[in-house]
């Protein structure tokens, strides 16, 4: 704890911060010669590290947690809004909120500390360790949901999901090809389909839900059906397959829909729905790229993954208790410690 932790250094962990990527900050001590994080909070990187401007106000991310960073002053999280900053958070019992779940760094040149939990004045300490790790967004983080943030092919692949249809969109998807996928699921599958440019191998867009649930028919040209994991509809009949992030679908031999169908919660409407041609023509549907039944410069995918335990060791949060090499093998990248 006694290293100091600069302004600059977090603004150059932030630089290098890609959209999508975790963040965990946090310190602890050593046990049995093991690093282990007493205090954490794991958050997205983006969010925890914006710059802040009140020394009485934490700034709650989308995932809960109440951070602030105050350049030249301090920089940490809490697990209410209420802090109180001089050149790190003094709240003690009270304050709103344990003050076993606050963690001040000093960002002010030449101090280190100064906060872990219920101990403070720890610019000086040696036998305390404060860390910054991050996590590059990749496939064993994705939600059950429509999304249009692009991944490479081959993180999919890395995080064990196996290829079971590839082909452009130029080529026919065929009724027997679906059920042999169908098949070869259990109630344990999980189901990732999607699509992209074929130059650049990034899946572009793409819903993950449960494998089974995917290829019930659906029998109206406007019907679909809601995920059982999200917010995501589902349609398959005898001409079309595909998905939308809203109910709404508009479907002659493929989803037509535009924005006048409806936009889903998040602000999203055409750009988020697939919609192939079933022994038919190829095609149909990337999104609002549409028309593509004749197109070899994108491509359409299918993975599927037995369903991974949920570990709430890295649920968005604040916890404690991890162990450092654990998170180093599970891909997380020290930035600064």
């Amino acid at each position: 704890m006694a290293q100091q932790l600069t302004t600059k250094d977090l603004s150059d962990i932030y630089d290098n911060c890609e959209s999508g990527a975790k963040i965990i900050v946090g310190g602890g001590q050593l046990y049995n010669d093991e690093k282990i994080l007493t205090l954490m909070a794991v958050d997205e990187c983006l969010q925890a590290l914006q710059v802040t401007d009140s020394p009485a106000v934490a700034v709650k991310s989308k995932q809960g947690v109440f951070w602030y960073n105050l350049p030249d002053q301090s920089f940490g999280f809490s697990p209410v809004e209420q802090i109180v900053l001089g050149e790190a958070d003094k709240c003690d019992a009270s304050c709103d909120g344990n003050p076993q779940y606050r963690l001040s760094f000093h960002t002010v040149p030449n101090k280190g500390g100064y906060r872990l939990g219920e101990i403070t004045n720890l610019n000086s300490a040696t036998e305390y360790y404060k860390f910054i790790l991050v996590k590059p967004p990749g496939a064993d983080d994705i939600k059950y949901e429509v999304s249009n943030f692009g991944i490479h092919m081959k993180r999919f692949k890395k995080a064990g999901y196996e290829v079971k249809y590839l082909k452009n969109y130029a080529a026919v998807t065929s009724e027997d090809e679906l059920q042999a996928i169908y098949d070869g699921c259990d109630a344990n599958t999980d189901i990732i389909v999607g699509g992209g440019k074929s130059a650049s191998q990034i899946v572009s867009l793409y819903a993950k839900a449960d494998c089974k649930e995917v290829f019930q028919r659906t029998k109206s040209l406007s019907a679909t059906r809601k995920s059982q994991f999200g917010n995501t509809y589902w349609y398959f009949t005898s001409k079309a397959f595909g998905f939308a992030a809203n109910p709404l679908v508009t479907l002659a031999e493929a989803d037509i829909c535009d924005n006048s169908c409806g936009v889903s919660a998040d602000g999203s409407g055409s750009n988020k729905r697939l919609s192939w041609h079933v022994e038919q023509a190829g095609g149909f549907r990337l999104g609002e790229n549409i028309n593509l039944n004749s197109n070899k410069g994108f491509f359409k995918v299918i993975f599927t993954r037995k369903r991974q335990p949920k570990d709430i060791k890295y649920d968005y949060g604040i916890s404690s208790g991890l162990a450092w090499s654990q998170l180093i093998k599970e891909g997380w990248q020290v930035v600064y410690n």
